[in-house]
This record gives structure tokens, sequence and C-alpha cells, in this order.
């Protein structure tokens, strides 16, 4: 990947921050003053005479540069700006699992980077053919999460996959927690492996609570303490397909939890919750 050099930097943290590219730009004006402000001093040497020229051209490249990045701030922040309506009323128009897999592997990126922005995170977007295996970046209150992003119709998320992002976030080092999301679902061999480790693997079925309830709870980076009580998913009784656990958020039995199908809204299967000890 092709490594940005400072002015690109410079101008698209303006076009995300406008002050930063008004500060930036009453930087280079004020450089420019005090460079085509030099004067030789009296007696001065002729190396020194000669150097003042210099001077004076790089002053002069500094207001032209500071206009530069003062335009393109407003051009790039109204771009953004209009670019961002445009996706957000899109993705409202996202409603349901069959219309989160249609979308392309850079639009569902985008809309997890806005789900997740929703929730009050800044968000990075570092997806690509060389992501390194992670496609957001996503920090809030001095915590960092790595996201990775698998947008399927039919296929699973296997046990390589989820085991490569776990190498990818441990190549970067100031991070709290990983999150695993995907329009599929996960094989039982990738939902082993993440069972003691931070990362918190979302299905479909997940996805789609989480954008109903506008909130995804962060993973405890501790060991998890093996439960006298293990829960059994079932299978659906209508598709045969696994089910989640899912919390009744309406009607008389609101805060009870109950199986539904991971393949909803496709089929609506359900049946009650109930314990069996280990």
């Amino acid at each position: 990947m092709r490594r940005k050099s400072l002015v690109e930097d410079i101008l698209e943290t303006s076009f995300k921050n406008p002050v930063f590219g008004v500060v930036i730009s009453i930087f280079f004006v004020g450089l420019g003053f005090y460079l085509t402000g030099k004067q030789a001093p009296p007696m001065a040497k002729p190396s020194e005479v000669m150097f003042i020229p210099t001077m004076h051209l790089f002053g002069k490249v500094s207001f032209i540069f500071s206009v530069i990045v003062l335009i393109a701030t407003g051009i790039g922040y109204a771009v953004l700006s209009t670019k961002k309506k445009q996706q957000t009323a899109f993705f409202k128009t996202r409603s349901t699992l069959d219309d989160l897999k249609n979308l392309s592997w850079k639009e569902f990126e985008e809309y997890v980077g806005s789900l997740f922005e929703k929730m009050g995170y800044s968000v990075e977007v570092t997806g690509g053919l060389k992501d390194g295996g992670v496609d957001l970046i996503v920090r809030k209150e001095g915590k960092t999460s790595l996201i990775q992003c698998k947008n399927y119709r039919v296929s699973k998320v296997s046990l390589s996959m989820v085991r490569d992002f776990y190498g990818a976030m441990n190549a970067n080092l100031n991070f709290q927690t990983g999150y695993f999301i995907t329009t599929g679902i996960f094989t039982l061999e990738a939902k082993t492996f993440a069972e003691d480790k931070p990362i918190e693997l979302i299905d479909g079925a997940r996805l789609m609570d989480y954008v109903q309830i506008g909130d995804v709870k962060p993973v405890s980076q501790e060991k998890p303490v093996k439960k006298d009580v293990v829960e059994k998913p079932p299978a659906c009784p209508k598709c045969g397909s696994n089910m989640v656990l899912r919390t009744a958020k309406k009607g008389s039995t609101a805060g009870s939890q109950f199986w539904g199908c991971s393949t909803y809204p496709k089929c609506n299967g359900t049946k009650s919750y109930s314990l069996s000890v280990e």
C-alpha cells in the first residue's frame, strides 16, 4: 500500500476537520510573512545576501499553499458532508438482513462504521485489498477496538478466518477488543476458538439485534470462567437452521429470553428458552 505524503495527510485531515485546515492555512500565511519580510543585515556576508531571495521565494510559496489548503478544505468538507448525508439516507433503507447481504463489501464496511459512529465511536476505515486483516479501527473513551467485516449470503465464517483476524489483532499493540462481524454465520470451530479471547463474534442475526438496539456490548478481556449452566442452541422447528438467543422487547414478555431462528426475517421460527445443567 502506497504511503501517503505529508500534503495528502494535511488535506485529508482538513476535509474531515475544517478547523484544522484553517489553522494550517493561518500557519502558512504567518510563515509567508516571516520569510518575505527577511532582509539582509548591515555588513552581511555575500553568502547571506544571496540566500535572501530564496527565503522570499519560499515565503511566496507558503502564501500559495495556504490558499490551496483553505480552498481545498472548504470544497473537501462540503463534498464529504454531502456524501455522508447521502450515505446515511441510503443506509436507512437497509432494514433487513437480506438488504445488508446485497451491499457490496465496501458498502458493508461503511455500514458497520456508521453503526459504530451512532454509538459514539470515532471510526477509521482501513479496509481494502491490503487491509492487514482489519477493516475498521474504532475508538471510544480512550479504548481502541479492531473490526473485521465479512458480507456473506451463504458462506460460513471458518476457524481459519477468525484465527487470521486474531493474528492481525496481535500485530496491533494498541487495542482492547476485536469484533468479527458478518451477515452470515460462524462455524462451531470458529466460535470455540474465540471463547477465551477478546473477540466478539457477531453473526447476521445478532447484527440485526444490534442495529435495532443501537448498542454493541464491549468484550471482556478476562478469560471467561466456566459456567455451571450450558446454553444449547436448538434447531429451528420451521426450517431446521441454528437458533440464537434473543430478548423480547415488546408485549407482556418484554425482557424475557427466547430462541429465534438465525435466518430471521427469512424465517420467524421461535422456541421457548430453557437451560440445561452440564
